[in-house]
């Protein structure tokens, strides 16, 4: 056999692999970590330092402002989420609120000293080694592969916090994509930062879509927080998604992540019964002459008539459907659940109309005692395969049929059983009838 018929055979064997993965994912994990993959975590006087280019350490044990948990907090936080990871083998992993800084322009790979970066802390130009890095470390890199959307650090002074930062990891055992969007692909300007690091998507071989977005938190119940600017940012994001996923309608995808915004009186705390009047008040002019101009753009965080219609809007035109509230339409459950008993359901997936018509969505999940430091909780969904589906589908069909059937049969027995008693009165009735003629 020539050498190149070797090759060839070796490719085919490549081939057949590929294709016994699974064409998409089905299994999907997102947490909002809160700045946990920043390492170390400090607090924010304590960051990345651009002009030495290391990992500022200028504390140790408690951080200087008083406030942080030693370093070793946060490790054994960041160990326990991976092993989560790990043990529950999801398709996708989505993390937003990195805190993670990019070291290109497009955001596609973290700063080279992170260790989050390929060829571990440096860079493998610089030395680094594969195993040095987290995905390595915490057994994650021989099931796992890594993609990113970044804010890059050229936009920050040394010491500036990148409050974005998707981090994204896919298992192998899905056909990798074959498309990735970041943010100037679907119409943000490249060169705002505001933009960067908040959305991600994937297309994968049979047309499946996974967006994963960030959404700007647009500032607390007044105009010095919740400025014109900040509205302005989180509006442009919403309709660019929007636009996006409308391009989309016709297929199948899922959008995921933390989307500050919380649909209905079930996703927020000034929904629950009793706190009407501090709804209302939420949304009155404020005395010291702090309110915000637009009615609609008052009210409590991510619970506003302007975020809440444009949501809505978003997935009526996209033919989506809320995963979560498909499956638990009455249930009270929030994902930033810190104070007890919660704040919001911010964090979301929303899948095409089309997943719920061929009954493939399975659960959706939100775990309000897994939280990994932060102050959102992992939310998790899974997807039936097509067969899956079709069986599920078939079983439900099969089970009604039956229950149609032993109702059918009630209903003939009840008739059954109602003439069988009107012929014994009318037997009753005849008798009574010849008795009396005969006593006359």
């Amino acid at each position: 056999m020539s050498l190149n018929g070797g090759k060839n055979k070796n490719k085919g064997f490549a081939n057949a692999k590929l294709q016994r993965k699974l064409p998409q994912p089905r299994t999907f994990f997102q947490l909002n970590c809160n700045g946990l993959f920043e390492h170390p975590r400090f607090c924010r006087n304590s960051r990345y330092d651009f002009t030495t280019k290391t990992i500022s350490t200028r504390r140790s044990g408690e951080g200087e402002c008083g406030c942080c948990p030693p370093d070793s907090y946060y490790e054994a936080e960041l160990k326990k989420v991976f092993e989560y990871v790990r043990k529950n083998q999801f398709h996708v992993c989505y993390f937003s609120e990195t805190w993670v800084y990019g070291e290109d322009a497009k955001g596609t790979q973290p700063v080279t000293e992170h260790p989050l970066s390929c060829g571990g802390p440096g860079g493998a130009q610089n030395g680094g080694r594969e195993e040095e890095t987290w995905l390595h470390k915490y057994g994650l890199s021989e099931t796992y592969r890594a993609y990113f959307s970044l804010q890059h650090r050229n936009y920050f002074g040394s010491r500036d916090t990148a409050w974005a930062g998707n981090v994204v990891f896919v298992h192998k055992d899905v056909q990798p994509p074959v498309k990735i969007l970041r943010h100037a692909d679907i119409g943000l300007t490249q060169g705002n930062a505001q933009y960067q690091g908040r959305y991600l998507e994937f297309e994968f071989p049979d047309g499946f879509h996974v967006l994963t977005t960030y959404m700007p938190f647009s500032g607390f119940n007044d105009n010095r927080s919740r400025t014109k600017k900040k509205i302005a940012l989180r509006k442009t994001l919403d309709l660019a998604v929007r636009e996006r996923l409308v391009q989309l309608r016709e297929k199948e995808f899922v959008w995921m992540g933390d989307l500050n915004v919380s649909p209905g009186p079930l996703d927020h705390f000034l929904g629950e019964p009793g706190r009407e009047d501090e709804y209302a008040m939420s949304m009155q002019e404020k005395q010291d002459g702090t309110h915000i101009e637009d009615i609609d753009d008052r009210g409590e965080c991510g619970y506003t008539p302007n975020l809440k219609k444009r949501f809505h809007e978003t997935v009526r035109l996209a033919d989506g459907v809320d995963a979560f509230r498909h499956l638990s339409p009455y249930t009270r459950i929030y994902t930033q659940p810190h104070p007890a008993p919660g704040i919001t359901r911010w964090d979301h997936y929303i899948v095409s109309k089309k997943i719920i018509e061929e009954n493939r969505l399975e659960e959706c999940e939100i775990y309000p005692d897994k939280c990994f430091s932060s102050d959102h909780c992992v939310v998790t969904m899974k997807l039936r395969s097509a067969s899956e589906a079709a069986t599920n589908s078939s079983k439900k069909k099969k089970v009604f049929e039956e229950n149609d059937d032993d109702s059918k049969n009630s209903k003939n027995m009840s008739m059954l059983e109602q003439l069988r008693a009107t012929s014994i009165d009318m037997q009753q009735l005849r008798a009574k009838r010849l008795k009396r003629f005969a006593n006359q």
